[in-house]
């Protein structure tokens, strides 16, 4: 189940702009990369190139990437390197354009591991309460109802180790905000779509308080939000070529693969 939770990591870093936890991978678990060498990356931002990645691999894991910006000149070289378990472990920025040849660490894991191999610490963020190998409570190591910070995410998976429903409380000034999401896929295991409900509880009164504020902001209503995605894949092998987000039956390019 390892894989599926390196896929959820990843899923979190791309949808959620809300209390990310570390990847452990560049990539999305799939045996297949194991038949390539080395692929490019582009992403896009209003239909512009933003970005160009060019990745080496090694054993179907990246062991090597260069970043160009959308003029098409190198920005940095960068080597990557793995721990025992297989997870992102450093990341060692070997050229940089805006100083020269370097050898600048921009990246090193500081994960902790229980005597199943299980990732239960990454740093930032605690992960417990494990079914099949897969976390199903993370926590900020800041996290406290009483002090109002931090964030706490509970997890939901599908019987092929994908994530079907996430739950997230986390503290925004004076509001609790409580975050859910469904999560579907196609037969790729590839996120289609997201139904992100949000709720934000203001702040609690003292109970001496009992007299109505006229004046007071009714009730804020949940929030929706529903997004989809759809990809072009690379034959039967389910590795995308183009990745897209779909609005108003319009496909917006996201990013582009080039094996």
């Amino acid at each position: 189940m390892k894989a599926n939770f390196v896929t959820l990591l990843l899923l979190f870093a791309s949808i959620n702009a809300f209390a990310q936890v570390k990847n452990t991978s560049l990539i999305e678990e799939n045996p297949n990369w194991k038949s390539y060498k080395e692929f490019a990356e582009t992403t896009f931002n209003n239909g512009e190139i933003k970005e160009k990645r060019e990745y080496t691999l090694k054993d179907g894991i990246i062991s090597f990437y260069r970043v160009y910006d959308k003029e098409g000149d190198v920005q940095r070289e960068v080597e990557v390197e793995y721990d025992a378990q297989g997870n992102l472990y450093q990341e060692r920025k070997m050229f940089d354009k805006s100083t020269g040849i370097t050898r600048e660490i921009i990246f090193q894991n500081e994960f902790t591991y229980d005597d199943k191999n299980n990732l239960i610490d990454d740093g930032e963020n605690s992960y417990s309460k494990f079914n099949r190998g897969l976390p199903q409570v993370v926590t900020s190591r800041e996290y406290s109802e009483e002090r109002e910070q931090g964030f706490r995410r509970i997890l939901a998976y599908n019987q092929n180790g994908t994530i079907k429903l996430s739950k997230t409380t986390l503290f925004e000034g004076e509001d609790r905000k409580m975050i859910i999401i469904t999560y579907k896929y196609d037969d790729c295991n590839n996120l289609i779509e997201t139904v992100q409900k949000t709720t934000i509880q203001a702040k609690p009164q003292p109970k001496k308080r009992r007299k109505r504020d006229k004046n007071a902001a009714p009730p804020r209503r949940p929030e929706f939000e529903r997004k989809y995605y759809a990809y072009e894949y690379e034959g039967n092998t389910c590795l995308w070529t183009k990745k897209y987000e779909v609005i108003n039956d319009e496909k917006i390019l996201l990013k582009e693969r080039e094996f």
